[in-house]
């Protein structure tokens, strides 16, 4: 089992593999099957490819209020399954208290039902059609409660999706459904939940690079309102989208001197990164940052230092928190260092 481990202004979310960080997550939000905010149901979503776990992100959020934990996919470990047992959801206001999201064996499916659980599917020919059956389900079936999960659907690319894992955490977060394009076109599935919903806003999730301009117009013929977060990379793209105001789609994180608390994780280890979406949904609700394994990159830095508030004497709130998401072969311990130094020094002193 892994472990979390703390300096003054991190948490570390330390675990060999993502089943596992999974579940240190899901009993850090939910320490109790008793605390108010007991999840309903439990997502299962397998850790090969990414476009599972981010389609399944909406699925997280109010009125669901789920968990979310990693599965192989033709085998159930002991420890999801005892992560399981422990938070028996009841699947309040849903046809199953387990959802399985994507190609997971039915030997999984079969040991749960032993236990008695009833599970539901999620999942497509392909993860395009994976990815608009999970749309179709939140929009239709279990609408989000915010408002903004119910105006907006996300775009991700198909083809690479790292310049989009930021968007989980909003997924997560709101309840916005996450669906997917190539480079180069737009899938029919894809169209189809376009089509359906097309009075709502797509946010096309990263650069020209991984979403042509092409697929950018073919979606503005079909829908009433394209939008775009971009950046040079990853990195950058994460800041944008934390920084990003109303009325456009973001998080709101501009305030300097405010304070704020953040998830961060590496592209390498996306799944361990993928595994704290639950820190998004409750709690301190926090954006997802990417850094590297050996250091900060410079947006992430001055991001950091430009939203830190003034320490007052004596010191009082609000202070920043990070949550490492990631063991020291996924994010250097001097890297921990170096964001706890980030976190706690003060924007008055830079």
């Amino acid at each position: 089992m892994g472990s979390f481990k703390d300096t003054l202004d991190t948490t570390r979310v330390r675990a060999n593999d993502p089943f596992t960080s999974s579940v240190i997550v899901s009993r850090m939000t939910f320490p109790s099957r008793k605390v108010p905010w007991r999840p309903s149901a439990v997502i299962l979503v397998p850790p090969e490819p990414y476009h599972f776990s981010f389609l399944a992100a909406s699925l997280i959020h109010f009125p669901i209020n789920a968990t979310f934990l990693f599965t192989q996919a033709d085998t159930l470990l002991n420890i999801t399954l005892e992560e399981i047992l422990r938070l028996s959801p009841r699947g309040d206001c849903l046809p199953a208290p387990v959802l399985l999201v994507g190609p997971i064996d039915f030997s999984v499916e079969s040991r749960l039902l032993r236990y008695g659980f009833r599970t539901l599917r999620i999942q497509g020919r392909d993860v395009f059609e994976t990815a608009a059956n999970a749309a179709f389900f939140r929009l239709l079936t279990v609408s989000p409660k915010a408002k903004k999960g119910r105006d907006h659907i996300l775009v991700v690319s198909a083809d690479t999706g790292m310049e989009g894992l930021s968007a989980t955490y909003y997924s997560a977060h709101q309840g916005t459904p996450i669906v997917f394009v190539t480079r180069t076109s737009i899938p029919s599935p894809t169209k189809a939940v376009a089509a359906k919903f097309a009075d709502r806003t797509f946010t096309l999730f990263g650069s020209e690079k991984t979403i042509s301009r092409r697929v950018e117009e073919e979606l503005r013929g079909i829908v009433s309102h394209v939008d775009r977060i971009e950046g040079e990379n990853p990195y950058e793209i994460s800041v944008h989208f934390a920084r990003r105001s109303e009325p456009r789609l973001g998080w709101n994180r501009n305030v300097k001197g405010r304070g704020d608390a953040f998830s961060f994780g590496t592209l390498s280890a996306w799944q361990k990164a993928v595994s704290g979406v639950l820190f998004a949904h409750l709690g301190k609700h926090t954006p997802l940052l990417l850094v590297r394994s050996d250091r900060v990159p410079s947006v992430v830095r001055e991001y950091l230092l430009f939203l830190n508030p003034a320490e007052p004497k004596p010191p009082m709130p609000p202070f920043m928190h990070g949550f490492i998401l990631g063991d020291e072969g996924d994010i250097a311990d001097s890297v921990q260092t170096e964001l706890e130094e980030h976190l706690i020094l003060r924007a008055e002193e830079h």
